[in-house]
């Protein structure tokens, strides 16, 4: 972890006019934040690999930029000097990944730049690689995937309620059929009671009154209505 030493070094390239000491502390406090985070929650990943295993999480990583992109995400922090910080594995359990990447975006003169932080939670379904922008600040998969499950769908498992999955749509089991509104591809037949994707998604019988709920996610910056519904 960097000094406070070497984040005043870094506010004097980077922090608005001004603000260089309440930058550099402000930074410093994070990093304090993020590695005592990082120490309570190992990354999972090890730390030394062999040629083979390199190339497979390379080809994955890819794979993910590349759909994160298609669904109008940043993949990169660009930097006013010096090479974009690119996304990189940080957590990987149960076959979902967690990409993520952090640095100084600059922004103007006035304001000159902000520690920015991306991540990603990845997976590979049946209907192909998946990919859902969860908080910044987020470290591991389990807390990636506990953002993305709508306190809807927690307070349901917790009075024992059934829960059903096809993707990113929960069924909620209630007294009587509610809302069946559902995003872009996804059907439900009220009378045989099956919710099907046209994506390729297995179908799914849901045999008792429910509602659907959307699972959460952050939209992109630049895309907020394209991804309403997640395709």
């Amino acid at each position: 972890m960097k000094t406070l030493a070497q984040y005043t070094q870094i506010a004097r390239q980077y922090a608005p006019v001004g603000q260089m000491t309440a930058s550099a502390r402000q930074w410093y406090e994070l990093g304090q934040f993020r590695q005592t985070r990082r120490l309570s929650n190992p990354d999972p990943l090890p730390s030394k690999h062999g040629q083979t295993v390199k190339r497979f999480i390379e080809r994955n990583r890819q794979m993910f930029v590349r759909e994160i992109a298609r669904r109008g995400f940043d993949t990169e922090i660009a930097k006013e000097h010096g090479e974009p910080v690119q996304l990189s594995v940080s957590s990987r359990k149960d076959g979902m990944w967690l990409l993520t990447a952090s640095g100084w975006r600059y922004y103007s003169r006035r304001f000159g730049s902000r520690y920015v932080e991306i991540a990603y939670l990845c997976g590979v379904d049946d209907n192909g690689p998946w990919a859902v922008r969860v908080p910044g600040n987020t470290c591991t998969v389990d807390e990636a995937l506990d953002y993305t499950i709508p306190a809807e769908v927690k307070k349901a498992h917790d009075t024992g309620r059934q829960v059903l999955r096809q993707g990113d749509v929960f069924a909620i089991q209630t007294k009587r059929d509610g809302d069946h509104s559902l995003p872009r591809g996804h059907r439900f037949d009220a009378q045989t009671r099956t919710l099907t994707h046209e994506g390729g998604h297995e179908a799914v019988a849901v045999p008792f009154p429910c509602k659907f709920v959307v699972a959460q996610g952050l939209a992109p910056r630049r895309a907020y209505r394209r991804n309403q519904y997640w395709d």
